[in-house]
């Protein structure tokens, strides 16, 4: 263990305090000579061994053997927490006991899991009859200061102690610490809250922990983490008090900067969401203002083809497939603003799945026909679900319209449906199309996406199909997923639970 940037290190050699350093493992990094003195071991023989070795024979205050969970360091383990003043017997093999007084302490790493765990005690076994605790422990580069218990006057207690590492952060002498009180690092912004709790602590002789802007010297302020603990006499009389300071300035900065992200984040979020829905907004409503001037168009031109000679037959069919053409459009914006807006819930009721399928092969035959296009059926016979045969219809009917706009002339388009298991079936359609570049994969689903393949017969698109099957899967507790090479055509797939 590197203990360079510990000027005290030589203080530590010569302390009559016990210091030992664990790591999260509980082995021992390190041993002061007075550790080892009091646990009657070598270094060699100490270094290394954990907690749990049998090497350790410890006695409770009762002089009981203590059961291995309720030694020091693994009760700082379990806890991830401070352990104060614990009366303790060392047993050696003579039956000769050494009785300490340990505290323990762990450093967490900026994750929050422990990092190591700094055990210290002293020899209690013929103690005077009141021992101050003079001797405090410089532990790596954390800051401590030892103050008398009772305040003298207003300014509050009083600074007995402090080690090189608190004067080092601080920039303070030892000569401006020493009897000052703690309040000299306090500063405009220190919360009065925590003020307030640090007192009440004191006057109630508990310990307490808590983080707060405290100032250096020269005017710099920092976040000051704190833990404060009382030290008791053998007669359980608190005579001192010990803070325990580190420098927590990176780790709030660190926090206060993903505050203001996820701020940010969350207000961006609700400005997408008021976008999204003023967009669904104007979608309902020029969709629905569009189905009755639509409608008259499709019922005028209806009643024009009973009257009027149809020797135009290709003018005729353009008209038609016009109006079907805007129908589609229109269906999908209704359609997909129903599906988005979460006013729609399915309909579930158990029906025969080659029925739907043999539906929606039955009405896109034609446009299939057209170009030449075979469509294969592969479905097993008697496979029941429970599912809303309209929407479920839908989805269906524009996997296959897909396949079947998308598949060059003269190919095959497969639909089908199979069991990936016993609670999920899948329907699926694969064509010999263009396939999806990595590119598509990522957005194929979106709405409103334009991929790189075009239809082959310049059949017009919406953007919405594909996203209108994946909401409606999703409203049935399943998914839809494509598997696909480019170049090498596509399987769309829309999994429901059985």
């Amino acid at each position: 263990m590197d203990f360079g940037d510990i000027r005290a290190s030589e203080l530590l050699d010569t302390l009559q305090v016990g210091v030992v350093v664990h790591s999260c493992d509980t082995s021992v990094l390190y041993a002061n000579p007075k550790a080892l003195e009091l646990l009657r071991l070598t270094k060699a023989q100490a270094l290394g061994v954990s907690a749990f070795d049998p090497l350790w024979r410890f006695l409770d205050q009762y002089g009981k053997k203590m059961p291995n969970e309720d030694y020091p360091v693994n009760q700082v383990v379990a806890s991830k927490s401070a352990l104060k003043d614990l009366q303790a017997g060392i047993c050696d093999s003579s039956g000769r006991i050494t009785w300490v007084n340990c505290n323990a302490y762990p450093e967490l790493r900026p994750d929050g899991e422990i990092d190591r765990i700094i055990v210290n005690f002293i020899d209690i076994t013929e103690q005077k009859e009141s021992i101050p605790f003079k001797d405090i422990v410089t532990l790596s580069h954390d800051s401590i200061i030892v103050t008398d218990a009772k305040a003298s006057d207003e300014s509050g207690l009083k600074i007995v102690y402090a080690n090189q590492a608190f004067y080092d952060f601080t920039g303070y002498t030892e000569d401006e610490v020493i009897g000052n009180s703690p309040r000299m690092l306090h500063g405009d912004k220190t919360d009065p809250e925590s003020r307030k709790r640090i007192e009440e602590a004191i006057t109630q002789k508990k310990p307490v922990r808590l983080t707060l802007i405290n100032y250096h010297k020269d005017g710099t302020p920092f976040w000051n983490e704190v833990s404060i603990f009382p030290l008791k006499n053998k007669y359980g009389e608190v005579t001192h008090f010990v803070g325990i300071e580190r420098d927590v300035t990176a780790r709030k900065e660190r926090e206060n900067e993903a505050n203001i992200t996820n701020k940010k984040l969350h207000n961006r979020n609700l400005e997408l969401k008021k976008i999204n829905d003023q967009k669904n907004q104007i979608l309902g409503i020029v969709a629905h203002d569009l189905r009755n001037p639509l409608y008259a168009l499709t019922t005028s031109f209806e009643l024009i083809g009973e009257f009027v000679d149809r020797n135009d037959p290709e003018l005729f069919g353009i008209i038609d497939s016009s109006i079907n053409n805007m129908n589609k459009i229109i269906e999908d914006l209704v359609e997909s603003q129903a599906l988005h807006s979460g006013d729609t819930e399915p309909s579930k009721e158990p029906h025969e799945l080659d029925e739907l399928i043999h539906e929606v092969t039955r009405l896109n035959h034609q446009n299939a026909r057209k170009k030449g296009i075979f469509i294969r059926v592969k479905v097993p016979e008697q496979i029941t679900a429970s599912f809303d045969y309209g929407k479920l219809h839908r989805a269906l009917d524009n996997l296959l319209s897909n396949a079947v706009k998308f598949s060059p002339n003269q190919s095959e388009v497969t639909i089908g449906c199979e069991m990936i298991d016993a609670d999920t079936i899948r329907l699926y359609v694969r064509d010999n199309g263009p396939g999806l570049t990595d590119d598509d994969k990522t957005k194929v689903f979106g709405p409103f996406q334009r991929l790189s393949a075009q239809p082959t017969g310049d059949e017009p698109s919406t953007g919405l199909g594909l996203s209108i099957v994946k909401r409606i899967a999703e409203l049935h507790g399943g998914d839809a997923g494509v598997i696909s090479e480019y170049l090498k055509g596509a399987k769309f797939y829309l999994d429901l639970p059985r």
